[in-house]
């Protein structure tokens, strides 16, 4: 079973019912601006999480998984790492920078701790996704030595205990997130409307996030949620997106989420969705050398799997340097500083040994320009 964050059982919930945040639940009729901006992305969160959860337990995935079966779980799991990357970005640049930084009562470190999370998650994605071929391997091994029985898999256990020791960290920090930032944000910006530009600067934050080989955007994983949740406050979102996003959507631009969570959901099933039935021989034979231990470079992969690799490590990357670079956004006006340091006449470096001491003598040369040429200086300039 599924256990949630209190130890309740939570496998008969699944994606689109319910509220599943456990701190702004109370009372959710009357949930406000503050509360709902959190709930935008960590409801969305929590419901792929505990559909992951659910597909991935041995009643639906087996003790040995089918083929097909691998390849739908990580196609999925490959666009919801590209959604998580936008999450993340909406947190530092929107509810942080935006909202939470001129609030009273933010505890300090709070913005290089948001980072210092997105390097762990992202890391812990990447090794997860690795996974894929492993489980391939085994796969392939097992039925090649067994004959086709149906032994249990370690890699696929293995992929269990990963899945749900991230996602356990995830909503202990989306539930301290809650906690934190509702209050802080009604006491600063009030509690009668929502910040300006909230949703704009949501969208736009989204945008820049790293999305590698996930095609899945920000917008429709929020619309699909909030239609299932709250369809009147899914209309007042929709009025607030700029004409041509609405128009989009009204065109069916919305429904990408949609089929992107049928992929996942058809592990429940019995047959394989079509595209799946007959997956690649050379990707099982790479998956099967790759578990007996040799290497295998990218270019031997399938470009599928090489291109997801790619993607989370270019992710992970990004999250690694931004956490690096976080204490850099301390500066609260850069062009001021950029302004002092032009006016100053201290240099910012000394360079040591004898070598290099016409440099710290260094003045600008004079140029007697008049006296080159037999003319007196005059006092005032010349008017052309």
């Amino acid at each position: 079973a599924v256990m949630g964050e209190d130890g309740d059982v939570v496998g008969a919930m699944y994606a689109g019912e319910g509220l599943t945040s456990a701190t702004l639940s109370e009372g959710a009729a009357g949930l406000d601006w503050a509360a709902e901006a959190l709930l935008l992305t960590h409801e969305p969160l929590r419901r792929d999480m505990l559909e992951m959860q659910r597909v991935l337990t041995p009643q639906y995935f087996g003790d040995l998984p089918e083929v097909w079966r691998v390849n739908c779980f990580f196609r999925f799991f490959d666009g919801w790492c590209a959604l998580v990357a936008q999450h993340q970005r909406v947190q530092v640049e929107v509810h942080h920078d935006w909202l939470a930084a001129s609030c009273e009562g933010l505890p300090d470190g709070h913005r290089r701790e948001l980072l210092e999370h997105a390097k762990e998650v992202e890391t812990a994605l990447l090794a997860i996704s690795r996974m894929e071929p492993r489980i391939l391997g085994e796969i392939a091994a097992l039925h090649t030595a067994l004959g086709g029985d149906d032994p249990w898999s370690e890699e696929a256990q293995l992929l269990r205990d990963t899945v749900d020791a991230l996602f356990t960290k995830l909503r202990s920090y989306l539930t301290k997130q809650e906690e934190l930032l509702p209050p802080l944000l009604r006491e600063h910006w009030g509690t009668d409307r929502c910040a300006p530009d909230y949703v704009q600067r949501t969208l736009a934050a989204a945008a820049k996030a790293p999305r590698g080989g996930g095609a899945v955007k920000l917008l429709p994983w929020i619309l699909h949620y909030l239609r299932k949740r709250d369809p009147s406050r899914a209309r007042i979102f929709v009025a607030q997106l700029p004409r041509m996003q609405r128009i989009r959507l009204a065109m069916g631009g919305g429904g990408a989420y949609t089929t992107h969570l049928e992929t996942l959901r058809a592990i429940l099933g019995v047959d394989a969705p079509a595209g799946m039935r007959k997956p690649p021989s050379s990707a099982v034979a790479v998956a099967a050398r790759t578990s007996q231990g040799d290497a295998v470079s990218a270019a031997a992969q399938e470009p599928d799997t090489a291109k997801r690799e790619k993607a989370r490590k270019q992710a992970r990357m990004s999250a690694v340097l931004a956490a690096a670079n976080s204490e850099r956004h301390s500066q609260t006006n850069a062009s001021e500083s950029v302004r002092e340091m032009a006016m100053s006449t201290t240099p910012l470096h000394n360079y040591g040994g004898d070598e290099f001491k016409w440099v710290n003598k260094f003045e600008a040369p004079k140029f007697d320009l008049w006296g080159k040429i037999g003319v007196e200086k005059p006092k005032t300039p010349r008017r052309m």
